[in-house]
Formats: structure tokens, C-alpha cells, sequence
């Protein structure tokens, strides 16, 4: 566990492919809004004070369950599971996991939560936990040990 004070991270949480989850969810609606999101993931901890790299490359299991879009946003409810503890400790404080797949050129991401999800036939996917920075993208392997 590291300190992340000085914002290296913007945020932590699990990533999905985008072409697969595009699928599951061009079954449900084809249409999207003006900006799609390049690096679909569910949010952990936005700006963490600390991040724990050892837990990046870990696999999660994501359940598609709910689909929402109100014209300026689009996304998809999610259930999620995984065999470590600490991710599994941190998905229990996520209070509406979601993945945003689309919002419009005026709203944000975070909106997406706010959403009225309309139940969906599940579909599973597979996830890797990491952290996203700013202008760089995801981090998805844990960093390699000092020698």
C-alpha cells in the first residue's frame, strides 16, 4: 500500500473489454450519445489517498443486470465478485455499481449512478482491477518489485 496523495491515480477500479461489452450491450440499444466512454470500468475510489498495487491484474467477475439511459447518460448496472478479500471488501462500499458507456457533450460520468436501471437479461464479463491516470490510461499489472 502506497501513499497516493500527490494524485497519480485519478481513480481505482475494475476494467471491462470495451468490444465486449459493446455487444452485450448493443443487444439492448444500438443508439449512443456524443461521447463514448474509451475505458469502460466501475469506479472503486475516485482520487484515493492510498492505492494498493499489489491488487492490480486481479480478476473480477461482472454481471450486466441493468441498462439506463436518460439522454445524457448511458450505462449498465453491474454485480460484481472476487475471490480477494480486499476487492471484495471494497465492492461492498460501492453504492450503485455501473459502468457509463455514453453521456452526452454536457453531462459527467458520475451522473451515471443516478440512473433508473431497467432489468436486463445478465450477461458475464470479465474484469481487471487497476487504477486510471490522467492522460496515460489504465494500469492494469501490478509494478514490477525493486531488486
Amino acid at each position: 500500500m502506497r501513499s497516493d496523495k500527490g494524485g497519480t491515480y485519478k481513480y481505482i477500479g475494475c476494467f471491462v473489454d470495451r468490444g465486449q461489452l459493446m455487444e452485450i450491450v448493443n443487444k439492448i440499444c444500438s443508439q449512443r450519445l456524443d461521447r463514448i466512454i474509451k475505458h469502460p470500468h466501475v469506479t472503486f475510489i475516485f482520487r484515493p489517498e492510498t492505492v494498493d498495487e499489489s491488487l492490480f491484474g486481479k480478476q473480477l467477475e461482472v454481471t450486466v443486470t441493468g441498462y439506463g439511459n436518460d439522454g445524457k447518460n448511458e450505462g449498465v448496472k453491474v454485480e460484481l465478485r472476487c475471490g480477494d478479500p480486499k476487492i471484495s471488501q471494497m465492492i461492498g462500499q460501492i453504492k450503485v455499481p455501473h459502468i457509463t458507456i455514453s453521456v452526452d457533450k454536457s453531462s459527467r460520468s458520475v451522473d451515471t449512478a443516478g440512473l433508473d436501471f431497467k432489468e436486463v437479461e445478465p450477461a458475464v464479463l470479465k474484469a481487471t482491477f487497476g487504477g486510471y491516470i490522467h492522460m496515460q490510461g489504465p494500469v492494469l499489472a501490478a509494478p514490477a518489485e525493486n531488486s
